[in-house]
């Protein structure tokens, strides 16, 4: 699912992780799984033949081919309902709270990308499975979406709003419980969608951080209404529904481009608003973005960096630079590895960092300050610089720590820290070994035969006093 938030209308919740490498991070963890001790009962992973894991994903990349009239119907006909002689109410794929189904389904369809159906917006009657044309969109696009969302949609055959209708649901369980049961209903409608979308050969993917305020004003929606969610959908050929084709889409999905304050065109602005509150003399000539100072091994802002950034930058539009990443989100967390490091092994460690980013990047040329995802790197090629580190350094490496650790120098550090630890351990366990044998008790008949001996000795030489 995509989630990239339209920061023009949303207020981004500054507790929110942002950087790249840190999501990917967190992500990593797995924090969803409980980790309990209790009494286990196994019953067998999956097999890796199970081919279900690999044809229900996120696609992203769809064939220039125009989906068929047929294969948007059966889209629609598993969101249809049908009716039973013996029962009161029609019965659908899916479940809903009560039976209600208040969730309602509206198509866009792209210009040119459906056989037999022209372009715009429809409503899915599901009594019928019959389109419904509505809204003002002549295109079937509607817009709302951010970052790489936006190129995602338009590259799209289709795309499938859902929108609670709240008067068909609330009256029996309330605001609250209302829209969260009609959430739950789209993502069943999602899961099936997304599960025989192989056989039908579609590719679908979920979009989040939707702005529905076109949407609305397209579908003509009231109050009583509320947007839930958008899935878009393509053409995907059967032989690219494998193994091979997620790893090229999930690739292909981490390097597309995410937008970012260094990005941001707002050096005219800032220079503006300091000059009505500045001297001339104390307004800057030339403004360089930068998500993170640079730090130096005792935590200090590294003022070289700095210069050198403002050296090899060249400004994009007077008086604006878009400075690459620099550190990682939090800086401050890594005041206790600097304490163990070494600068002759940082240094020799900063080389070969360079160098296994270099291989898994395809040859290239890095420094020491260099962002890994900023220059083109992703989960998949950290994975496999995550493989050399632990092959030449005869080491454990926890790979989520490399995710927060994006730069060559802040990786050398963490490694230089790590083999210090390491050392220290292994002296620990080795004095603590000595000290044990250099005290080790006698044996126990031994020491006792040995006490015998001595009050014997004892009572003989008091004999002796007392004759």
């Amino acid at each position: 699912m995509e989630t990239d938030e339209d920061t023009s209308t949303h207020k981004v919740d500054p507790t929110i992780i942002t950087d790249p490498g840190a999501r990917l991070a967190f992500k990593l963890e797995q924090r969803g799984i409980r980790r309990l001790k209790g009494e286990r009962h196994a019953f067998g992973v999956p097999e890796d033949t199970d081919t279900r894991f690999v044809r229900r994903r996120s696609c992203r990349n769809y064939a220039d081919q125009i989906v068929t009239k047929e294969q948007l119907g059966e889209v629609l006909r598993s969101l249809s309902q049908r009716h039973f002689d013996r029962l009161p109410f029609p019965k659908y794929r899916y479940g809903s709270a009560g039976g209600l189904y208040p969730v309602q389904t509206y198509v866009g369809v792209h210009s040119g990308k459906i056989q037999d159906v022209p372009a715009g917006l429809y409503y899915h009657d599901p009594r019928t499975n019959e389109l419904v044309a509505t809204g003002e969109r002549s295109s079937g696009i509607v817009a709302g979406q951010a970052g790489p969302n936006v190129s995602l949609i338009e590259s799209a055959s289709f795309a499938l709003y859902f929108v609670c209708d709240k008067s068909a649901i609330e009256p029996l369980y309330g605001k609250d419980l209302g829209v969260m049961f009609a959430a739950m209903e789209v993502g069943a409608m999602c899961q099936l969608l997304e599960d025989q979308a192989a056989d039908l050969e579609l590719g679908f993917c979920q979009l989040g951080a939707m702005n529905d305020r076109d949407l609305r004003r397209a579908l003509d929606l009231g109050d009583g209404y509320m947007p839930l969610h958008c899935i878009v959908g393509g053409f995907v050929p059967a032989d690219q529904h494998d193994e091979e084709a997620l790893i090229r889409d999930f690739s292909s999905y981490e390097k597309q481009p995410k937008s970012d304050v260094a990005d941001q065109d707002f050096g005219t602005e800032l220079a503006e608003f300091l000059k009505d509150r500045l001297p001339n003399y104390m307004v800057p000539q030339r403004v360089v973005s930068c998500r993170r100072m640079p730090l130096t091994s005792n935590g200090k802002i590294d003022n070289k960096v700095l210069i050198d950034l403002l050296e090899d930058e060249q400004p994009s539009k007077e008086g604006t630079s878009a400075a690459r990443e620099i550190a990682t989100q939090e800086p401050a967390r890594h005041q206790g590895i600097i304490k163990n490091a070494n600068d002759a092994d940082v240094e020799v460690l900063e080389t070969k960092v360079i160098g296994w980013w270099t291989e898994a990047l395809g040859g290239r040329n890095l420094r020491s300050q260099d962002s890994f995802f900023d220059a083109g790197g992703t989960s998949l090629e950290l994975v496999r610089v995550h493989r050399l580190m632990e092959q030449e350094l005869g080491a454990e490496i926890p790979i989520v720590d490399l995710f927060r650790l994006t730069t060559p120098h802040e990786t050398a550090l963490y490694l230089a820290d790590l083999q210090s630890r390491s050392a220290k351990a292994e002296q620990l366990v080795q004095k603590s070994a000595e000290t044990h044998q250099s005290v080790r008790p006698e044996n126990p008949a031994k020491a006792s035969r040995s006490a015998l001996l001595t009050r014997r000795h004892n009572m003989s030489s008091a004999q002796m006093e007392d004759a």
